[in-house]
């Protein structure tokens, strides 16, 4: 069970997740790669931050966003599908951070 937050605040809840500092402006912490044939995302992790789920979200087109796949090894995501030659051609991932809320 986990609650949406507003933009600012899932700004602020990766930059917990990961270990960046809440009070300066940043850029994205992810990093994304081409390993093989697959998309590698990666991310820095803060070993401290409780009571949070990661999931990532894949697109073809950023505007429909229906994949999501549990985060199972901290700070990387190997894409499952292949890119191109029979793959997908465009392929887009986002990370998605939710604060776990005990009780929903």
């Amino acid at each position: 069970p986990s609650r949406g937050l507003g933009d600012v605040y899932k700004r602020q809840l990766l930059k917990y997740v990961t270990g960046m500092d809440p009070l300066k402006p940043a850029g994205s912490p992810v990093s994304i790669s081409e390993k093989g044939n697959r998309l590698l995302m990666t991310w820095p992790v803060n070993e401290e931050a409780v009571g949070i789920s990661l999931k990532v979200e894949a697109s073809s087109n950023l505007k429909d966003w229906t994949e999501s796949y549990e985060v199972t090894v901290p700070g990387e995501f190997h894409d499952v599908p292949e890119i191109g030659a029979g793959g997908a051609e465009r392929r887009f991932l986002r990370l998605a951070v939710m604060l776990d809320v005990p009780g929903e």
